[in-house]
């Protein structure tokens, strides 16, 4: 109300300043009656169109955004229905990624098995082999600890749909049951309030209207002054008189509901926010599961810390590390090279019947080892070769890989007709009884080379190349 008056008290001071150069035309006989008429509604329109203007101000000095108006709490309800929705695209999100580790997955497996065909045909050959290997090998696991964060991410998404069927309960007709327990909440916390309010809106209204009603008689009277006119003017005073004594009726209903509303407005208030408090509490529980399943997914996701990843990694430095130049330029030169043994051509009998042996010799430059590099070439070609056979995260590739790293560490090989035997590992210390039994610690390495007998006693070799019986019952297999 302190807005409009201005204004309207400004619209008819500049309808005063057109009137006086009205009355100064009419005295110099430039307008006609109709002129008179004519500015008469001019100035009407102009007042009218101000306290339209004024009242348009008047309601909209409140945000038509505010959580308190009427109806205002309908986001607070819908954030349920968002909640929903949020969990589908989290399901979508991790589904996707699920789907690219299941491809890096698969492409690492198909590079693994197209190069272990080509290996089988590599020129390269003893323990360089060895590295090529180690390469699939490191691709075949991280592909496993892949489809691994694969799986973890698919159990993710099973833990959002059981989240969404405990706390999301959508209804035949339509809607969310949880988000229309809550929408009839704040619609009977507000209830009260919004009759207050709009008493409060009809009352502003009907004296806003008395005011604009008693401004236009105001002008009529002056315009009537304007022409002398002493009865059309006593009839406008009273209309002026009798719209003051309503207006001041309506002012005073309008300041009336104004206290009923303001009166009404702290219960108003700690209602709605005993409503809206109900809603935090539902999204305090979304929220905070929505962080859980980001902390799973970090872990599943995070390998910088994985002890799998580690694991692989070791183990593939360790076998590039075994590869043994030395000893494979050795084995080159005594089996391709040099040091072969040669057949030379030497005298034979014409006629005597038969061919005489020929001098077989070895070169000087034959390494007297010739045959330990040989046997230990052979065990890393073959074990290379079986590797592409069998999954490299396989028991038996494991073991393979523990035979190659003692062998290489001790220098000693097993003899070629019994080295790919069982693994095994000492439980317990033993101590040779007999001359044909071997004596370990727990935690030693052992290759079964026999069969557990009727009195519960293996054959077995440890990797400082004794070889002799022990109890079954005190390994375990690797």
């Amino acid at each position: 109300m302190s807005d409009a008056l201005p204004k309207v008290g400004r619209k008819i001071t500049k309808g005063g300043r057109d009137f006086g150069k009205f009355m100064a035309q009419c005295t110099r006989g430039v307008i006609e009656n109709t002129k008179d008429a004519w500015e008469l509604h001019s100035l009407r329109s102009k007042m009218s169109d101000g306290d339209v203007g004024n009242s348009r101000d008047s309601l909209n000095d409140s945000s038509p955004d505010s959580f308190w108006e009427i109806g205002m709490y309908k986001r607070t309800v819908k954030r349920i229905e968002d909640g929903d929705r949020i969990c589908d695209q989290m399901m979508k999100f991790i589904h996707e990624r699920a789907d690219i580790e299941e491809m890096y997955c698969r492409k690492l497996r198909e590079w693994q098995l197209r190069w272990a065909k080509s290996l089988e045909k590599s020129p390269e050959y003893n323990t360089a082999l060895l590295s090529w290997k180690s390469m699939l090998n490191e691709a075949e696991q991280v592909g496993t600890v892949h489809m691994d964060i694969k799986d973890a991410c698919h159990a993710e998404i099973e833990n959002i749909k059981s989240f969404k069927k405990d706390n999301y309960h959508k209804q035949v007709l339509g809607g969310y049951k949880e988000s229309k327990e809550l929408d009839k909440e704040f619609e009977k916390a507000q209830k009260p309030w919004a009759k207050y309010y709009k008493k409060v809106k009809e009352a502003k209204k009907a004296y806003y209207h008395m005011c604009k009603e008693e401004r236009l008689a105001q002008a009529q009277e002056n315009a009537a002054k304007a022409q002398d006119a002493p009865d059309k003017i006593k009839k406008i005073q009273d209309s002026i008189e009798k719209k003051g004594i309503d207006k001041e009726m309506l002012k005073g209903k309008y300041e009336k509901t104004i206290e009923d509303i303001d009166s009404y407005n702290n219960i108003y208030e700690e209602e709605m926010k005993q409503v809206f408090e109900k809603s935090q509490s539902i999204e305090r529980v979304r929220q905070e599961f929505v962080q859980q399943v980001w902390n799973n997914f970090h872990k599943h996701v995070d390998l910088s810390s994985s002890s799998k990843i580690k694991a692989i990694y070791q183990t593939m430095k360790e076998d590039i590390d075994a590869a043994d130049p030395e000893s494979d330029l050795r084995y080159w030169h005594d089996w391709h090279g040099p040091g072969m043994a040669m057949s030379w051509p030497g005298f034979e009998e014409y006629g005597s019947g038969k061919k005489k042996d020929k001098t077989t010799r070895r070169s000087a430059d034959s390494d007297k080892n010739k045959d330990e590099v040989f046997r230990l070439n052979k065990v890393h070609a073959f074990l290379v070769c079986k590797s592409y056979l069998t999954f490299s995260c396989s028991k038996e590739a494991q073991n393979d890989r523990l035979f190659l790293r003692n062998v290489r560490k001790t220098g000693n090989t097993p003899d070629w007709k019994d080295s790919f035997k069982i693994f095994f590992r000492a439980l317990y210390d033993y101590t040779a009884h007999e001359t044909d039994e071997i004596s370990f610690q727990a935690g030693d390495t052992l290759w079964k080379l026999t069969n557990e007998d009727e009195q519960g006693w293996c054959q077995g070799r440890l990797t400082d190349g004794s070889k002799g019986l022990y109890p079954a019952n005190y390994v375990e297999v690797i």
